[in-house]
């Protein structure tokens, strides 16, 4: 029966009537499952592709098709009954078989692995095997395994091959030790490996690539020395303009101390367009041969042997085996390579030209028996002992004299470096190198003292310096630096070769590697903040991610260098804080002004209430003048505490057209008589959601700059609109927005201060007059509600800022503070009042014993826990929150411990929802917050709503 098909259900007797119906179509299931297993089976031996069929509980072998049988050699009957790990490579079992143990876990719902198999020899065949599980359709549990293989043997082959021989070039480059440089003549840049970089002086780094019009060319060029300097220009036209297959040319360059250095370069285009045969790609190799000119002016007759041809052509540079050829067949230096056994496998062009030989009369010979050395029997045999010395792993070096082609001899340096297998250890090949005459022991040395400069200065850096290998399993540490020790609180023994993953929690492991992969991908700097917990300590990075490695490496290496940002935030802060403070004094002043009219109201109707005693309705119209300054002054502390931050910061429906209504009287005392203050807002604007203290700090702020510009006088204007913003717009999400504009009529700025206007710090004031953070305060409280800032100005008609804030989800009217739901009838009961200010405490509580309560007064909180236990009984305690010592929150909760359920009133000038919460913790709903000053009727009604019997009132401010 094939997978997924399941045996119809058999009708039973208590099934009729009609049971013979359900017969029928019982047999009619039967017959159609048994032809769906005859297709299976048919497909399944045709098949082409080699197919396995095996028990799932045991692992056994049920049957194969010929195909899987052909791909083995096995015999089909000589296959079933074994298990399937009989056939598998016994360094790939365990991968088996932990891939079919998740396929029956049902982990994961399909097998699939390249593997190797073991034919009826023995001998192993690398396969692509996959397995599907199939289930009983009533128990659901494993029936049978549906194994297929895939012969990719030739395929596995081909590339391990492609891998030797990319290995076999790169190896030879390594041992050259020259210097690369590579130009792209579509994108009209070059760039330099370290020691093509470190040959110009310092003047390019490493891997950048660098436009032809770079300026830094010109640095370059002032180096060479004048009498070689048209050669030099003669190569730099010949190499940009792409002429000729094949460039070469050698010139003195200045070194740092002053001295000369010989450089030679050659190279080739390596790629043309096939249509024009315009220059694509070219490589050159690079080389101080400062020590072999010198040897060539004792030896002049060997000049013209250090010819040298370059022949390789690739189809493009971007082919990794092309490139690295190119650059072998550039060297001026003889190279190539043998196997152990001494047979040539490779010899560049200059080694060739040196004999008169192509590759293939040479290739696959004895090196001995090449042409280089059958002139000097002397020299095959002690070329032979040599690799056989090299071959068992020594280093070979001797100085020999050759002859090419022409007859004449040259001296060289010769060298077998051998070549092991990183696993075995075994030597794998032999490297010959011969360079004539060029010592180049002392270029070594100057870029070994040239990397150990570099690592002192890294390892001393202050910033945080780290060096990331993109794996399969994540990047892993490849370099810290001591700031990194020091940061990372762990020496550098335990960090070098872990993954991120193992080295931070999960979220910044992500956060970086996640910003590295980006990295990676634009093949460009990125950089980003992020704050961390290091030892203890919260720390601000300035973090830069720079990519090290070309793109196409298998395992591209990154550089983290993290900076701490920590101070300069906090100083930040200060700033914005001394901002705030600024305009908090603007509006001081403001105040100052209301304060002393409400003062004079109050001391003059006093003054009067005096003498009028005879008079009620003179005296009633006096009071009424103090109860309405009282309410002046009121709003006029709750404007200042909003402001001051006192107030609760948090976001809610905010009606923009009442702030700017209530902030005309404060901004009408900061901006002074020459300044005329207009608002304009329309009824019906839709709410904001924002934190209406910072929407007010910003239009105060904004409002003392359009003072500033406006020295002579003029006019500022407060608008408030409603606005929507379409899909597609470069910088606002899409749907309704609230525009708040200031305008004013100042002097303007221009293009170059309108540009840097809301930069942080930046201020066209004189340096007493202001920090510069006013406009990027504003910018960036827009942008943290999701809207924009929008700057409009131009030299002598004024300046315009307009905020885009999303609205809020309601419209309609900011809610009021609920209001008492009439007057309650007092009754009797006793009152504990506290405050340490003894004319409020006076005057409230005049007020209660008017409304018949029995009253106690104490001035503190502790003289409160006295009377407490003096008087005895007492019904509600009446609190003023900012007291010394003992708070009256603190008061409350020590009165509750001797009085369980006390209910308590709480004043405060503060009502906001911090201290409601607070409340709530300590309580448990009979505590009351009244917003000082409180009317004397509305303290009376909530002593009458928590005495004994009554409900709980609502926790509002008045």
């Amino acid at each position: 029966m094939s997978e997924g098909m399941t045996p119809a259900p058999v009708p039973s007797r208590a099934d009729a009537p009609g049971q013979h119906d359900h017969a029928a179509t019982a047999g009619k299931a039967l017959e159609a499952m048994t032809a769906q297993e005859e297709t299976f089976s048919s497909n399944f031996e045709l098949d082409d592709v080699g197919k396995l069929q095996a028990d799932a509980a045991t692992g056994r072998i049920l049957r194969v098709n010929a195909a899987f049988a052909r791909t083995l050699g096995h015999p089909p009957e000589a296959m079933i009954g074994r298990s399937a790990w009989d056939f598998t490579h016994i360094d790939d079992r365990a991968t088996h078989q932990t891939g079919l143990a998740s396929l029956l876990a049902g982990e994961i719902q399909v097998f699939l692995r390249e593997l190797r198999q073991l034919r009826h020899d023995g001998t192993p065949v690398w396969v692509r095997a996959s397995a599907t599980l199939a289930r009983d359709p009533t128990t659901g549990m494993p029936q049978w395994i549906l194994g297929t293989i895939e012969d990719i043997d030739a395929r596995r082959q081909a590339e391990t091959t492609l891998a030797e021989n990319e290995a076999r070039l790169r190896l030879a480059m390594e041992a050259a030790d020259l210097g690369v440089w590579e130009f792209d003549f579509e994108r009209m840049t070059g760039r330099l490996d370290l020691r093509g970089a470190a040959m110009t002086g310092g003047i390019f780094p490493e891997k950048e690539w660098i436009a032809f019009d770079d300026p830094r060319l010109a640095a370059f060029a002032a180096n060479v020395h004048p009498e070689d300097r048209k050669r030099h220009e003669a190569l730099r036209h010949s190499l940009l303009q792409g002429t000729g297959d094949r460039l070469g040319a050698e010139f003195r360059m200045r070194r740092p101390d002053g001295g000369w250095s010989w450089i030679s370069v050659s190279g080739a285009v390596v790629e043309r367009a096939p249509t024009t045969g315009a220059p694509r790609r070219a490589v050159t190799i690079v080389q101080d041969v400062t020590a072999r000119i010198e040897a060539e002016a004792t030896l002049r007759g060997y000049a013209g042997l250090l010819e040298r041809e370059v022949d390789e052509h690739t189809r493009r540079l971007a082919d990794r085996d092309a490139r690295l050829r190119a650059i072998f067949e550039a060297q001026f230096q003889f190279i190539g390579l043998l196997a152990p056994d001494g047979t040539l496998l490779e010899a560049n062009a200059a080694a060739l030209a040196f004999i008169g030989r192509r590759a293939e009369d040479v290739v696959g010979r004895p090196f001995w028996e090449t042409e280089w050395w059958t002139g000097d029997p002397a020299q095959q045999s002690r070329l032979r002992e040599a690799v056989r010395r090299a071959a068992a792993g020594s280093f070979i070096r001797y100085e020999v004299i050759l002859a090419g082609a022409d007859g004449q001899e040259a001296v060289f340096d010769f060298s077998l470096k051998p070549v092991r297998d990183r696993t075995t250890g075994a030597v794998t090949l032999l490297i010959p190198e011969g360079r004539a005459l060029s010592d180049l022991r002392a270029m070594e040395r100057r870029v070994a003292k040239s990397e150990a400069r570099l690592r002192r200065m890294i390892e001393h850096l202050p910033e945080t310096i780290t060096v990331a290998r993109a794996g399969v399993d994540g990047f892993v540490l490849e370099f810290v630096n001591a700031a990194a020790e020091r940061l990372l609180g762990r020496p550098r023994a335990e960090l070098i070769s872990r993954r991120f993953a193992e080295l931070f929690a999960p979220t910044l492991a992500q956060e970086a590697e996640a910003h590295a992969r980006a990295c990676l991908h634009s093949r460009a700097p990125v950089r980003y903040e992020a704050t961390r917990d290091y030892a203890g300590s919260h720390v601000e990075m300035d973090i830069v991610v720079v990519p090290l490695d070309d793109a196409d490496s298998a395992e591209p290496l990154v550089l983290f260098s993290a900076r701490d940002v920590t101070a300069a935030r906090r100083m930040q802060e200060r700033l914005v804080h001394g901002e705030r403070m600024q305009a908090l004094g603007q509006l001081a002043g403001g105040m100052a002004h209301d304060f002393n009219g409400i003062l004079q109201t109050i001391a003059g109707a006093a003054s009067l209430m005096e003498r009028s005693t005879g008079d009620p309705a003179r005296l009633q119209r006096l009071v009424r003048m103090i109860s309405e300054a009282a309410e002046r002054g009121s709003a006029v502390t709750s404007r200042l505490l909003a402001f001051s931050r006192r107030g609760e910061i948090a976001a809610g429906q905010v009606d923009v057209a009442a702030v700017l209504q209530s902030l005309q009287d404060v901004l009408r005392h900061t901006l002074g008589r020459q300044i005329a203050l207009q608002v304009d807002t329309p009824g019906g604007l839709p709410m904001l959601r924002t934190d209406k203290g910072q929407l007010e700090v910003v239009l105060v702020n904004l409002a003392a700059n359009a003072r500033d510009a406006m020295p002579e006088g003029g006019t500022l204007t407060l608008t408030a609109s409603a606005g929507s913003i379409a899909p597609g717009d470069a910088m606002l999400a899409p749907g309704p927005y609230l525009r708040i504009a200031v305008t004013d009529t100042g002097h303007g700025m221009d293009a170059t201060t309108l540009a840097r206007a809301t930069e942080p710090f930046f201020t066209t004031k004189p340096e007493d007059k202001g920090t510069g953070l006013g406009l990027s305060m504003a910018r960036e409280f827009a942008e943290q509600q999701g809207g924009v800032l929008r700057l409009e100005s131009a030299l002598g008609h004024g300046t315009s800022v307009t905020l885009w804030l999303p609205c809020g989800e309601t419209t309609g009217e900011v809610p009021t503070a609920c209001e008492s739901a009439g007057t309650v009838t007092a009754r009797a009961g006793r009152v504990l009042l506290v405050d340490n200010d003894p004319l409020t405490l006076e005057t409230l509580a005049i007020a209660l014993e008017s409304a018949e309560y029995e009253v106690t007064l104490a001035t503190s909180g502790p003289a409160a826990l006295e009377r407490l236990g003096v008087s005895g009984n007492v019904d509600v305690l009446i609190t003023d929150l900012a007291m010394p010592g003992m708070d009256g929150l603190a008061l409350i909760q020590a009165a509750r411990q001797r009085d369980p359920g006390l209910p308590a009133v709480l004043l405060s000038d503060y009502a906001g929802a911090s201290l409601r919460r607070a409340v709530r913790t300590a309580g448990d709903g009979t505590i009351l917050v009244l917003r000082k000053p409180v009317p004397a009727n509305r303290l009376c009604d909530a002593v009458a709503v928590l005495l004994p019997g009554r409900a709980p009132m609502p926790e509002h401010p008045s």
